[in-house]
């Protein structure tokens, strides 16, 4: 659903040297996303987590992607929680670096349009590709973020049928 905001809060147990798990203790629709929506759902959840009153020294952690609105969650859920740690996720760290990275390589960008042009927006040339390369599987729709390892596995075997293929 297009314009539809769903937050989840999920929440464990910190020990050093166990494995522990996560549970989830609420998902909830939100008309909006920002830093006074997301602080109020985990206190909320808090709440219900903690049904004789939440001690604020045990909240220690907040795990979150790299989010503007997540920095201002972290920063208004200190107020209430002194011990919290804001954490972001590492691999949103890594897109953010390769989103820009991607900014320097504009050929890159125009190879994934390409292939999705060819495949995506013309069943008669998946139909051509299966026919001439029965063994091979379709290349899996080009994702910007996932343009590395398949597609040069893939390349020496199907850019001669691409280049076949009525464009």
């Amino acid at each position: 659903m297009k314009g539809c905001f769903v937050a989840h809060f999920l929440a464990g147990k910190l020990a050093a040297h166990e494995k522990t798990k996560a549970f989830l203790v609420c998902s909830k629709l939100l008309e909006r996303t920002n830093g006074e929506s997301i602080a109020y759902l985990v206190n909320e959840s808090l709440k219900v987590l903690y049904l004789a009153g939440v001690d604020d020294n045990k909240v220690l952690l907040l795990y979150t992607y790299a989010a503007a609105y997540m920095h201002k969650t972290a920063h208004l859920l200190r107020a209430f929680y002194p011990q919290v740690m804001h954490v972001t996720c590492l691999a949103h760290a890594l897109h953010r670096v390769c989103k820009e990275l991607r900014k320097h390589f504009i050929e890159v960008k125009e190879l994934i349009a390409s292939i999705k042009a060819v495949f995506l927006k013309a069943p008669p040339r998946v139909r051509s590709f299966k026919e001439k390369l029965p063994d091979v599987p379709l290349p899996p729709e080009p994702i910007m973020t996932r343009w590395g390892k398949h597609g040069l596995k893939l390349w020496s075997t199907t850019a001669p049928i691409l280049w076949t293929l009525r464009l």
